[in-house]
């Protein structure tokens, strides 16, 4: 998959990495009892939902502060 360099050098890479990673460890830890939807919109991460949770974490404002 090709990223433009300009959202490579972003912080919100690593945001993406950590919310990809927690969720193939919470998968693991909890055999899948967790369920973690992620919608990408233009390379964002808009929403972040755990079954875990169950509720909906808007993380638009969290994108835009870290970035």
């Amino acid at each position: 998959m090709f990223l433009p360099s300009s959202f490579m050098e972003s912080k919100r890479v690593l945001t993406l990495g950590i919310c990809i990673f927690s969720r193939s460890y919470w998968k693991r830890k909890l055999k899948k009892q967790t369920v973690f939807l992620l919608e990408f919109r233009s390379l964002r991460l808009i929403y972040l939902q755990s079954f875990f949770l169950d509720e909906y974490v808007d993380v638009r404002g969290l994108e835009e502060e870290i970035v």
